[in-house]
């Protein structure tokens, strides 16, 4: 996302004959509601990663699928699509691609504030 910088003027007298002008320009921060989005994304992300990584595992090394994770997998709004990925992918690459988007999940993405 491209932050938008704006530029101010300030205009102050420091005596009756002289006027200053000073001109910044400063990144606009993004809204609360954004990052709220932002966080509220990454958090569902990373819990998608998570349950799928763990479904493979199970029925990968356990043969069974434990019962709360069932149920979770059950109420996902996205669980045919999970469904294919779990079945579809070897595990050892569904590991990797989740340590990967996990990563993504956790960094930050700005330098300050």
């Amino acid at each position: 996302m491209a932050e938008e910088t704006s530029e101010h003027l300030r205009v102050s007298s420091p005596s009756n004959t002289a006027v200053k002008y000073t001109i910044s320009s400063r990144t606009r921060k993004p809204t609360k509601v954004l990052v709220f989005l932002r966080h509220a994304f990454r958090l569902i992300v990373a819990f998608y990663t998570v349950l799928a990584t763990v479904t493979k595992l199970q029925l990968t090394f356990a043969s069974e699928v434990d019962a709360t994770v069932k149920t979770m997998l059950q109420m996902t709004l996205m669980s045919s699509i999970l469904g294919l990925i779990i079945q579809n992918v070897e595990w050892w690459v569904l590991c990797i691609t989740s340590l990967i988007t996990l990563y993504l999940c956790v960094k930050r993405d700005y330098t300050g504030w």
